[in-house]
């Protein structure tokens, strides 16, 4: 199950976010905030790709908020869970299709790569660099579920 959620800053940037995903792509798609530098936006990327191109953009230069150098907490408030929410996925991702289908997809995209992940993931509230400001004032906020 993912969460939504939005990203706020004091300078009023705004953006909506989505953490995880839900019951058709949680085996590849794992949302989480990035921030784009080329054109200061924060979007949602997925942490299973080994780098996230902007959704706005398209541009490659970009970063989680996964990132220390990304969050710098100004009081206990910051440190508050505003997404309690990890990923627990101990299991390869599917195989491709079966027959025809399948020799097709090896000579397209080669041998599949078969991966594990287990990893706890932390979105706290507030403290985060805006990428508008480039102030530590940006906060993120959980709205809903989904599925």
């Amino acid at each position: 199950m993912g969460q939504r959620g939005s990203a706020d800053c004091k300078c009023g940037y705004g953006e909506s976010v989505t953490l995880g995903g839900g019951r058709s792509n949680h085996l590849w798609f794992a949302g989480y905030p990035y921030i784009c530098r080329s054109c200061s936006a924060v979007f949602t990327g997925n942490l299973y790709d080994e780098a996230s191109s902007c959704r706005h953009c398209e541009s490659s230069d970009t970063s989680s908020y996964e990132d220390a150098a990304l969050w710098e907490p100004r009081d206990a408030a910051d440190h508050a869970e505003a997404f309690e929410w990890g990923i627990h996925i101990d299991q390869p991702l599917p195989e491709p299709p079966k027959g025809l289908l399948r020799k097709l997809w090896r000579k397209l995209r080669g041998e599949p790569k078969r991966r594990s992940v287990r990893r706890e993931i932390v979105l706290y509230s507030g403290g985060y660099r805006c990428p508008k400001c480039d102030e530590f004032s940006l906060s993120f906020q959980a709205s809903s579920f989904f599925d």
